[in-house]
């Protein structure tokens, strides 16, 4: 197998989350380098069906490890050139030393406040850039994708939808109620009246009553 990114620990409060009797890369693992695994559901399934996986050891590229945590199934709507169910996750400081890349691809955070995301950005921009040298306001020197514009449009699109389908639904009860008057003081001017006293009702030219009454012969 072959989609083994790096990770630190800090990876786990970002996005992966081990399922139960299972553990993320720790700081342990970080400084001894040492060959752990954390698995996507999918690979679980594919190499271990329903039987336990952690504790067990995985090959990749011929190197074993020990798988140390399954992540829990998920919906993901994008990725990193593969979805994290197909995925195994090893420490970086052990991918570094296998495979000798020095270098991050990938740089994963998560703003304590997601109406703050923008400002996060801008502050992201001003360390990277004070440490590597380049303008903060050069967007071309690093790209920065914010999800969070999308859980915004989601949000605003569906706010906007609920207050138009209220205002449509407000509208229908208004309309429906004022027809319902409107019948019963038609049917009300129109309906025959019969009094105790009287005799049998005979309906009268021009309407559409029928009286079930008897006629008198």
């Amino acid at each position: 197998m072959d989609r083994r990114p790096g990770c630190t620990r800090l990876c786990r409060y970002a996005e992966h989350r081990p399922g139960a009797g299972g553990r993320f890369i720790n700081d342990l693992d970080i400084a001894e380098r040492k060959r752990v695994a954390l698995i996507g559901d999918e690979v679980k399934r594919l190499l271990f069906g329903e039987s336990q996986a952690i504790g067990k050891f995985i090959y990749v590229n011929e190197i074993p490890f020990t798988i140390v945590g399954v992540m829990t199934k998920k919906t993901q709507n994008s990725s990193y050139n593969y979805r994290d169910q197909d995925r195994v996750f090893i420490p970086a400081t052990t991918f570094t030393s296998i495979y000798g890349v020095p270098y991050v691809s990938n740089i994963i955070f998560q703003p304590h406040d997601a109406q703050r995301s923008e400002q996060t950005i801008e502050r992201v921009r001003e360390v990277l850039g004070r440490k590597h040298r380049f303008d903060p306001k050069d967007t071309d020197a690093i790209w920065i994708w914010d999800t969070t514009m999308f859980d915004r449009f989601i949000g605003t699109f569906f706010f906007a939808f609920n207050i138009f389908m209220g205002v449509i639904g407000g509208f229908t009860l208004a309309v429906g109620g004022s027809a319902s008057r409107t019948s019963c003081t038609s049917s009300s001017r129109s309906a025959p009246a019969k009094s105790a006293s009287s005799g049998p009702w005979e309906p009268r030219a021009g309407t559409s009553w029928f009286s079930s009454w008897p006629k008198h012969s």
